[in-house]
C-alpha cells in the first residue's frame, strides 16, 4: 500500500486525489467522543461542518441531539460537549446525533462533494485503531490517505493525530509495534488544552485519559454518504 498524511490546510488539493481509503483522525477528541457515543447506543452520527447546519438539522428533526464544540468550547444550544467522559455516562440507545467540531468533522465533510473518485472513509482515533486497521486490510486498498485534522499551522501541532496515523500505518505495514511510544508523543495535546480552558480542567483530564486508551472498542467507524449527509456508523466485526 501507499500512504500519505494530509492536513486540513491541504484539503483543497488533496480531497480530489485518488485514494482508495481515507482515514480521518481526530484523537482529542472528536472521534474518541464519537466512538463512545456509538458504544453507548447511538444509531448514527451525522457529521457537519458548521454550528448553523447542526441547528438547522435539529429544527427539521426535533428528536435529534447535537454534540460538539467550536474552538474547543461548548456550544450553548448543543446537548453535549465534545467530551468522551461526558458521553460515557449517557444512554444513547437509538439516538441520532449531529456532531460538529472544529477539526474532526471538517476532515470528513471536505470529502462531501468529491464525486470523481469516492474513497472508503473511516473516522479514527486510538480507541478504534486496531479495528480500523483490520477493516482497511480487508479492503486491500492500493492507497491510504490519513487526514491528520489537528495539524493547524500557528494554532496547534496536532501531534496526537500524527502519532495515531503513524501507529496505524505501522500496523498496516505488518510491523510489531507497541502503542506506548506513539501515546507518549500524543501527550502534548493535554498541556495545550489545559492552558486554553482551565475552567474545564478536570473534565479535560478525564477526556484525555480516555483518548489515550488503545483499542477500547472493537468496531471501525465508517462514513457513508446518504441523502447528501455524511453519516458515521460503527461496523460490526
Amino acid at each position: 500500500m501507499e500512504y500519505k498524511q494530509i492536513t486540513l490546510a491541504e484539503s483543497h488539493t488533496s480531497s480530489s486525489a485518488a485514494y482508495d481509503v481515507v482515514v480521518v483522525i481526530d484523537v482529542c477528541r472528536a472521534f474518541t467522543t464519537a466512538a463512545y457515543a456509538l458504544a453507548r447506543g447511538a444509531r448514527r452520527i451525522i457529521l457537519v461542518s458548521s454550528v448553523e447546519e447542526a441547528i438547522s438539522l435539529r429544527r427539521q428533526n426535533p428528536d435529534w441531539r447535537l454534540m460538539g464544540e467550536t474552538e474547543g468550547l461548548p456550544v450553548e444550544s448543543f446537548d453535549y460537549w465534545n467530551s468522551p467522559s461526558e458521553v460515557d455516562k449517557l444512554n444513547l440507545s437509538g439516538v441520532a446525533l449531529v456532531q460538529r467540531t472544529t477539526a474532526g468533522t471538517q476532515g470528513v465533510t471536505m470529502w462531501q462533494n468529491v464525486t470523481q473518485h469516492e474513497p472508503v472513509i473511516f473516522a479514527a482515533s486510538f480507541v478504534v485503531a486496531g479495528a480500523t486497521v483490520t477493516a482497511i486490510r480487508d479492503l486491500q486498498p492500493a492507497s491510504v490517505g490519513f487526514v491528520v485534522t489537528g495539524v493547524r499551522p500557528s494554532v496547534c501541532l496536532g501531534e496526537e493525530d500524527v502519532a495515531c496515523a503513524d501507529y496505524m500505518q505501522a500496523l498496516l505495514e505488518g510491523k510489531d509495534v507497541s502503542p506506548e511510544p506513539y501515546l507518549e508523543r500524543a501527550k502534548t495535546w493535554n498541556v495545550h488544552r489545559l492552558s486554553l480552558n482551565p475552567f474545564r480542567a478536570r473534565q479535560i483530564q478525564a477526556d484525555f485519559g480516555l483518548c489515550m486508551q488503545v483499542d477500547t472498542f472493537d468496531f471501525p467507524m465508517q462514513v457513508r454518504k446518504m441523502n447528501g449527509q455524511m453519516i458515521l456508523e460503527g461496523l460490526s466485526t
